[in-house]
């Protein structure tokens, strides 16, 4: 990897052990429902981070792209649960409503579904979900869909540009595809290799984005639980801006993904 990809990735490697070595100091009511989804996004956010690490060191590029896009929908839904208490009852809604679909495609002919088709309390299940789902429809709570989730949490360029991309390497559509494996010479000759190393570039915006919204969720946390640990970060950041700088000073026309 180039020079300021190992930069990048010794400094989110810091501010992920930091991360890991200050999560004690989280204090939450684990009988809100709210404070509970929230801390439990924000430590997801710390493992997804750590995979990134760990598949980026290893040059691993097949699955990077699933996983920085479950960070990235982690993150816009941790900004929002902070802001908007309508965003926790509407997930809340997702989650009922995805449940009924299951439940109205158990057949015991699919082998998947057969222990929950056979189980005698299924009709009182989804009448449970059913009577959930309906009563926060009443008050307003509908399911939200993920680009309802990017326009709340003020990321809806990046929903526009950078999410898509990442679905089409997570769904393995063309575009991904024909980069994974297949190495083109100038002559025209195609091979097929397995494990290509992608260029610089690839590792450095993403995990760039990875290391600027994992300090922007902490400070939040921080903020949320009013926590004196949020004071240990602040060189991080400065760190962070001080790397952005000479990556800017050296290529100018060098495009990080998000984050700020």
């Amino acid at each position: 990897m180039s020079d300021f990809v190992n930069q990048t990735h010794a400094l989110l490697e810091k501010v992920h052990n930091q991360c890991v070595d200050q999560i004690d100091s989280l204090r939450f009511d684990p009988t809100a429902n709210n404070q509970l989804m929230t801390v439990s996004l924000y430590c997801s956010l710390i493992e997804y981070a750590g995979t990134l690490l760990t598949l980026s060191k290893g040059q691993r590029r097949t699955g990077f792209s699933s996983v920085f896009r479950s960070f990235l929908e982690g993150y816009v839904d941790f900004t929002n649960l902070l802001k908007s208490e309508d965003f926790y009852y509407r997930k809340e809604a997702e989650y009922h409503s995805q449940w009924l679909k299951v439940l109205a495609e158990c057949k015991a002919t699919n082998p998947y579904l057969m222990s929950i088709a056979e189980s005698p309390d299924l009709a009182a299940v989804a009448t449970h979900h059913k009577k959930e789902l309906e009563a926060l429809e009443d008050k307003g709570h509908k399911p939200i869909q993920v680009i309802e989730s990017f326009k709340m949490a003020d990321m809806i360029e990046e929903y526009q540009s950078l999410y898509r991309f990442e679905c089409a390497e997570a769904h393995n559509d063309f575009r991904a595809l024909s980069k994974r494996n297949v190495k083109i010479d100038q002559a025209g000759k195609a091979s097929v290799e397995l494990y290509l190393v992608p260029s610089p570039d690839y590792y450095l915006a993403r995990l760039d984005t990875t290391l600027a919204l994992l300090l922007s969720a902490t400070d939040a946390m921080h903020d949320k639980i009013l926590s004196k640990a949020k004071d240990k970060f602040a060189t991080l950041w400065e760190e962070l801006h001080t790397l952005r700088k000479a990556q800017e000073k050296s290529d100018p026309a060098e495009k990080r993904v998000a984050g700020e």
